[in-house]
């Protein structure tokens, strides 16, 4: 019996050891999606950066430059983070959205992402906020081009990360500082 009591108030006290799962991404010098099937979970952090040359690299018809959860799965959207160009190809107001569990953070003109002012996309992500900027453009007001889940107060609004999509392809160093790295 004492010796129950002793081991129940030291357990407490044990050491614990906990293990954390990584993506990184492009994989293998190549750009293509990297499918975690295992792994549904919010990530601890989540960084990405897309250079803003990518959107005008989708193939015609495709529209998915980044998302955490597969594009074709049942509640993609609503679950987690999609970074994509919207509109017809060829129609004129076509957009970069980056929209995280169904909530749209930014939208930006295509022509203004493939201008030479912008440089990259970043999305960043956390217990506390989902950031979403582009670098090199400004607002109407002259300040930097972000947006934040903070800005909606929605609580905790990380993005369901089941692997890291695309629809861009091809050698990764076409695409210098595509790069995203995941934290579960």
């Amino acid at each position: 019996g004492l010796i129950g009591l002793l081991l129940a108030l030291a357990t407490p006290l044990l050491p614990v050891q906990q293990t954390t799962a990584e993506i990184s991404w492009p994989q293998q010098d190549t750009v293509g999606s990297v499918s975690a099937p295992l792994v549904s979970y919010a990530p601890i952090t989540l960084e990405a950066q897309i250079p803003c040359s990518a959107a005008g690299d989708l193939p015609s018809g495709q529209s998915v430059l980044l998302s955490t959860t597969s594009p074709s799965a049942s509640k993609a959207p609503e679950r987690g983070l999609f970074v994509r160009v919207t509109g017809a190809d060829g129609a004129a107001d076509r957009s970069v959205e980056v929209i995280n569990r169904n909530i749209p953070l930014l939208s930006v003109p295509l022509e203004d992402v493939l201008s030479g002012d912008c440089s990259a996309i970043t999305v960043t992500a956390d217990s506390t906020e989902v950031t979403a900027a582009v670098t090199g453009l400004r607002n109407d007001d002259g300040e930097p081009l972000t947006a934040s889940t903070t800005e909606h107060d929605l609580g905790d609004q990380r993005p369901q990360v089941t692997g890291l999509f695309t629809q861009l392809t091809g050698p990764a160093a076409a695409l210098p500082g595509l790069s995203a790295h995941v934290q579960i």
